[in-house]
C-alpha cells in the first residue's frame, strides 16, 4: 500500500483549515515516514536528506512548516501506520524461538511465492517441504564453507540458487537499508 492510497482513504477524516500548501499531506506525510525508515530522527537531518531528493518530491516544506504541519498530521500518520502495518504479512514471535521455525510457519501460510531469506533460513528439509507443500521456493545465500545440503528422509538435493541470485539479494539489501 502507498501513502497515497491510504491518505485517500483518511482525508476526509483530517480536514485541516486554512490555505492549501504548495507540498500535499500526503507528500508531508511520506517525507516523515520514510524519514523515520531510514533514521533520520532529527528534523534538521531530515529536511537536509529530502533536498537532495527534489526530483522525488519537488515541492518541500521549509523546516518550520514541515515540522507545524507533521505535528498537525500526527494522527493522520498514525492511522497511516496502522493502514500499512495491517498490508504487511508478519508474526510476532518470542525472542528465544527460532527464526527459521518461525520464518517456516509465516511462509506455510502461503503459495506459489519465491522468498529470500538470509543466513538463517538455510534448510535444505524446510526448503523441500515448503516446495512440494505450498509450491514456494525459498532461496538463501550459502554460507562460504558450506557444502550442499541434503534431506535425510527424501535424499532429495536442496534447490540450487541462479547465478544471479546473490547480486539481486544483494541489490534488494541495498534498497532497504539505510
Amino acid at each position: 500500500m502507498l501513502v497515497d492510497d491510504g491518505w485517500r482513504q483518511i482525508a476526509p477524516l483530517n480536514h485541516r483549515s486554512g490555505p492549501t500548501s504548495v507540498c500535499a499531506d500526503s507528500e508531508l506525510i511520506t517525507m516523515a515516514l520514510i524519514g523515520e525508515c531510514k533514521g533520520w530522527d532529527e528534523e534538521t537531518v531530515l529536511i537536509s536528506e529530502w533536498a537532495a531528493h527534489r526530483d522525488l518530491l519537488p515541492h518541500q516544506s521549509s523546516r518550520t512548516r514541515f515540522n507545524g504541519r507533521r505535528r498537525q498530521l500526527q494522527d493522520a500518520i498514525n492511522q497511516l501506520r496502522r493502514l500499512l502495518t495491517a498490508s504487511l504479512d508478519f508474526t510476532l514471535a518470542p525472542a528465544n524461538a527460532a527464526e527459521l521455525q518461525v520464518g517456516a510457519e509465516l511462509l506455510e501460510e502461503h503459495t506459489d511465492l519465491e522468498v529470500l531469506g538470509d543466513k538463517a533460513f538455510i534448510s535444505a528439509p524446510i526448503q523441500v517441504k515448503l516446495a512440494a507443500e505450498n509450491r514456494l521456493i525459498l532461496r538463501t545465500l550459502p554460507r562460504a564453507n558450506q557444502r550442499v545440503q541434503t534431506d535425510a528422509g527424501a535424499g532429495a538435493r536442496a534447490q540450487r540458487r541462479p547465478p544471479n541470485h546473490r547480486n539481486r539479494q544483494q541489490s534488494t539489501r541495498r534498497a532497504i537499508s539505510p
